[in-house]
């Protein structure tokens, strides 16, 4: 099979733009019978599916399929915005669904409480409709970038009860090391810091990170990963424990040192020492 336009790339960048699509909520990770799966978040929403056929994936437990009780005709999909990750509310049918399933029917969020596996039903003529029923009824195109960008206020509320995030402090710093102009207001920025901070990481280690990464990319074509959505994504620790070492032949310059994974200490040493590191 040939994939056009042919990029070059690799497993860490595929998994780099993984990880930002998730940090973005863009995809949204789920998990069943230990195997992890990722939801594209609203697909449901923006895709007509007028015939979806059964799942061949188990399915997020906001999304329930529901097979047709005719003989030979598709089934459809009810779509559960109130506990699907987020800050969405309503109820979306995709297909051929019966509204009274759902409707007024106080237990079917229990029903939707787990990750669905295939169902067994045959589908061969397949027919439906698309029923969108979201409750607030809002038609702006641009609402999932404005919703994207606003926080909910227990959110809000635990900054203010827990310590406070020197989101200003962090922002400025990267901009004094990498000479851009990031804004510490920025929804994603603040969610990201917030997040590392929530895990124990606090201001030296972010400082830590921004110099340790600024030092290894400012100056080649992976300087453009010097931003909030990478530096103070999922690899932060990662980044936090990469090691450094000082250059002999440039004593005021600090290396970092990327070594393979594979090598054992002594190896490693050899490698520190064949670099011109002391």
């Amino acid at each position: 099979m040939i994939l056009f336009p042919l990029d070059n790339i690799d497993i860490d960048e595929i998994e780099n733009w993984t990880n930002i699509l998730k940090e973005l909520g863009k995809l949204i990770p789920y998990s069943f019978q230990k195997k992890d799966y990722y939801y594209i978040k609203n697909f449901h929403k923006h895709q007509s599916l007028r015939s979806p056929g059964k799942p061949e994936l188990p399915l997020p437990k906001w999304i329930e399929y529901i097979p047709n009780p005719k003989p030979y005709q598709s089934g459809g999909y009810i779509i559960n915005y109130e506990i699907m990750p987020g800050e969405y509310e309503g109820i979306q049918t995709v297909g051929n669904v019966d509204e009274a399933l759902y409707k007024g029917n106080g237990d079917h969020k229990e029903a939707l409480e787990e990750p669905q596996e295939n169902h067994k039903d045959t589908v061969r003529k397949p027919y439906g409709y698309h029923s969108p029923t979201n409750k607030n009824k809002k038609e702006n195109k641009n609402i999932e970038l404005e919703k994207d960008n606003i926080y909910s206020p227990a959110k809000k509320e635990q900054d203010s009860a827990s310590e406070k995030i020197p989101y200003a402090e962090i922002v400025d710093y990267l901009n004094q090391k990498c000479g851009t102009q990031y804004r510490n207001s920025t929804k994603k920025t603040q969610e990201l810091i917030r997040a590392r901070w929530n895990e124990g990481f606090k201001l030296e280690a972010f400082k830590t990170v921004i110099d340790k990464k600024s030092t290894e990319w400012l100056n080649d074509e992976n300087a453009k990963y010097l931003r909030p959505v990478t530096l103070f994504g999922t690899k932060f620790e990662s980044y936090l424990n990469q090691l450094t070492a000082k250059n002999k032949s440039s004593p005021g310059k600090t290396n970092v040192i990327n070594f393979d994974k594979n090598m054992t200490p002594e190896e490693q040493e050899e490698y520190y020492r064949s670099k011109g590191y002391r």
